[in-house]
């Protein structure tokens, strides 16, 4: 009897430790499956994002994202429209913005996906707290400078399976990339990387054109965010890469806030050479310098009015943006500038 006893608490010990050695190995098989999942991306709040498959039904909180999707062929994902997206999801059901989405409307849409634009400020951080508080996939993208962009191309095609077709794996060769890169490539099939390093190579080609250009004559170039209450762009701007990348020089590059207020007389002593104003949904008709009392001394300034969706709204519309200002800054070079774009 004690013998039995002895043998039956063994085994008793022996199945208790093969169910706990079995739960932990299944543990771990379901964390590597989530690290292995292929629809997995680490976002701009480095927060995991997993989807057990390609997103089909997406919420844009921000208009800019079109310009992302629709070189990825995924605007027919788009289930919704903001308060300033394009005509073309005009008649999908409105969330409101990123900054006052409808949080009933994004529930009952039950999306796959829910994009959101990556914000410093507390509100915006809230809303996807929120967001990701009723259970939904959140992926929130930084786009504050042309990396930002072509990180989030990259990664929302892994979100949504955008793949390259035969013709775009045919044309890798052309794009002179590292051994690595071609290889990461034709492994993935990655569309939004492929369009990246398409875009990349343009910009360079831009920049090899544009080196001739020594810095003491690169025109000086104002990027006008308000008015009045006078507030430009300063180092830390969209504004400010479009306007560098085009071969021009900021004039508030010393400033290195993203928005610099600034009075007119501070403006007539950096005597731009370019005046940049905005007009969109969101800017009023620009008022021109000879109306203004104290800018009209900048008599000598050309002034370029602008679309406010490529240089306020992070985009891909940014970068046509730094080849449109390339060549009204660069004129004697406008064919060769085009012939790249």
């Amino acid at each position: 009897m004690i013998k039995i006893k002895g043998i039956c608490y063994y085994c008793s010990v022996f199945l208790f430790v093969m169910f706990v050695c079995s739960a932990q190995a299944e543990e771990k098989n379901i964390q590597l499956g989530d690290i292995n999942n292929q629809f997995t991306i680490v976002d701009a709040t480095q927060t995991q994002v997993i989807l057990n498959k390609p997103a089909q039904k997406i919420v844009i909180l921000y208009a800019g994202f079109e310009s992302l999707l629709r070189p990825l062929n995924k605007m027919n994902c788009v289930i919704n429209r903001t308060d300033t997206t394009s005509m073309e999801l005009k008649n999908l059901p409105s969330i409101g913005t990123h900054m006052h989405p409808n949080f009933e409307q994004i529930i009952a849409l039950n999306p796959d996906l829910v994009l959101q634009l990556y914000s410093e400020r507390p509100e915006s951080k809230q809303i996807v707290k929120q967001l990701r508080g009723f259970g939904l996939n959140v992926a929130v993208f930084k786009l504050e400078t042309f990396e930002d962009i072509f990180t989030s191309l990259k990664q929302l095609a892994i979100l949504s399976d955008a793949k390259m077709s035969a013709n775009e794996l045919d044309s890798l060769c052309r794009l002179n990339l590292s051994t690595e890169s071609l290889d990461e490539l034709e492994t993935s099939k990655n569309l939004g990387a492929y369009i990246a390093y398409k875009l990349r190579n343009k910009l360079a080609l831009l920049d090899d054109v544009l080196k001739k250009y020594s810095l003491s004559l690169k025109p000086r170039v104002f990027v006008e965010l308000r008015y009045p209450n006078l507030l430009g762009a300063g180092k830390n701007s969209l504004q400010h890469e479009i306007i560098s990348r085009a071969g021009g020089r900021n004039v508030l590059e010393t400033y290195s806030q993203r928005l610099v207020k600034l009075d007119e007389e501070t403006l007539l002593m950096l005597d731009p050479e370019l005046v940049i104003m905005q007009q969109g949904a969101m800017y009023q008709e620009p008022v021109s310098l000879s109306e203004r009392p104290v800018l009209k001394a900048l008599n000598k300034s050309k002034t370029l009015v602008v679309n406010s969706l490529a240089y306020s709204h992070p985009s891909l519309a940014s970068i046509d943006a730094v080849f449109e200002l390339a060549i009204f800054l660069h004129p004697e070079l406008s064919e060769t500038i085009k012939s790249i774009k």
